[in-house]
């Protein structure tokens, strides 16, 4: 297929294929992807390697399964490798298409869909593919499972204190709510009608009919407490009376700005907050109704208390069904440690050589008599246990020792060589003698048993008389 340097090589090699007169074609999955016409005569497709998208093996499979084809059935092979990493491309094609598939699928009955960041193939998976250890395998395997379960672990017990502090809170809030309905129950109780005719409104002291002269004095009034305000200290002074409720008004300055807060002293959210922007553009009528309106609404707030209220007593009985469940998957976290457990002591076993010494002073204790039959079986110049013939033996050669005493020799002291008929400690006449301080080095041309004359010079006479 890379053979084909141009289109028109291309198609001339295509028509070859559609012909019959070239029976194998050999190409990448870019190559011979979309635009590829052969189908005509393919009879079977190979697989010599895995994508890492499942739409490549889809490009791959639409080249003979595809319409055109003479064949009734065609063959679609795969090749893997035992313990390579063809099991783990395939396995991860698998996970993302089975993804792909749950993020298109129309339905809904599932709420969660697997993570595929888990399948990104990580050092230990690597190792255990290049070095065919089965142990190994087994390990990355169990690791990656045990990491998984630790992680839903972890979530579990997030979500249960989640649900723990959720239930706490929303007794609290219930708490705040049942309250705030008490609070305007109260409010309700003591409320005057000043609807319609029945408007009465008391501003500074001075008692008004009429919406709009009680709008004009409040507004001269909140003008002037708002551009006399100074510092970031705020004012509250009350300024009449409406409803039945005495109405207040709360000056504070925010970023070099006034601002006034109107409030009805004993009726819960009646609050009324308005900039000096606000108090230039108000009008004297329209804030009263504003502030009359903050009164009707008494009975709309106390249903929306009661609604949060059940709405709160709703979370709490599906929290509290789902509190103190204990982990799904506990059994398999338990198994899976004990697996990952039971795989390390293996490896670790594996790596651990065997005690030697153990064995060897046991066949000491077992048979003290040992050593002289191997010294027996060893013969004269042999080596016990030698398989050898005699005449190898012999041939082998033997490292010479050296001139000077080896180092158990210096800690032991000097030792006499020979003896010549006598202790080699004394002397001819009997008097023993003190060996010298310092060890006594052989000459290695003189042999080994022969004593230096300054060390027995009677034995060296008798020598040179024989």
């Amino acid at each position: 297929m890379h053979e084909a340097k141009n289109a028109t090589d291309l198609a001339r090699l295509f028509a070859a294929c559609r012909s019959g007169h070239v029976a194998v074609l050999v190409g990448s999955t870019e190559k011979m992807g979309v635009g590829t016409n052969v189908q005509d005569r393919a009879i079977a497709l190979h697989h010599l390697d895995a994508p890492w998208r499942p739409a490549d093996v889809d490009q791959r499979e639409g080249r003979i399964i595809r319409q055109g084809n003479l064949n009734a059935e065609v063959q679609i092979i795969r090749y893997l490798a035992a313990r390579s990493f063809d099991g783990y491309m395939w396995q991860t094609l698998e996970r993302k298409a089975r993804f792909i598939h749950h993020v298109m699928s129309p339905s809904l009955d599932s709420r969660e869909i697997g993570d595929i960041g888990d399948t990104v193939l990580s050092f230990a998976e690597a190792k255990a593919l290049a070095t065919d250890n089965p142990l190994l395998m087994d390990k990355a395997e169990a690791d990656a499972t045990l990491a998984r379960l630790v992680r839903a672990e972890r979530a579990h017990r997030r979500n249960q204190d989640t649900l723990r502090r959720g239930i706490g809170r929303l007794e609290q809030h219930i708490v705040g709510r049942t309250r705030l309905a008490a609070d305007i129950d109260l409010a309700i109780a003591r409320r005057q009608d000043t609807q319609g005719g029945a408007f009465t409104m008391t501003v500074d002291g001075q008692r008004y009919r009429k919406r709009a002269d009680a709008g004009h004095h409040l507004l001269s009034i909140l003008r002037q407490e708002a551009a006399s305000q100074l510092g970031s200290r705020q004012r509250t002074l009350r300024v009449g009376e409406l409803g039945g409720f005495t109405l207040t008004a709360t000056i504070s300055l925010a970023l070099g700005q006034a601002r006034v807060t109107t409030a009805l002293d004993g009726a819960p959210d009646a609050e009324l907050t308005l900039t000096a922007r606000d108090l230039d553009e108000a009008d004297p009528a329209g804030l009263v109704t504003r502030l009359e309106n903050r009164l009707s609404r008494l009975e709309a707030s106390k249903d929306n208390a009661l609604a949060e209220i059940s709405s709160a007593r709703s979370e709490i009985e599906h929290a509290a069904a789902s509190l103190g469940k204990p982990f799904p998957w506990a059994a398999d976290l338990i198994a899976t440690r004990e697996r990952s457990r039971q795989i390390n002591e293996q490896l670790e076993a594996a790596v651990t050589p065997p005690p030697q010494d153990a064995g060897r002073e046991s066949s000491h204790e077992d048979d003290p008599d040992g050593g002289a039959r191997r010294e027996r079986d060893a013969g004269p110049g042999g080596v016990a246990g030698d398989p050898r013939e005699p005449a190898q033996r012999m041939a082998t050669p033997q490292r010479p020792s050296p001139p000077w005493p080896s180092a158990a020799e210096r800690q032991a002291g000097p030792t006499p060589a020979g003896h010549c008929g006598q202790d080699a400690d004394q002397d001819s006449s009997g008097i023993r003698r003190r060996e010298p301080a310092l060890p006594q080095y052989r000459d290695g041309s003189r042999p080994h048993g022969h004593r230096d004359a300054l060390a027995d010079p009677a034995c060296e006479e008798r020598e040179a008389g024989q």
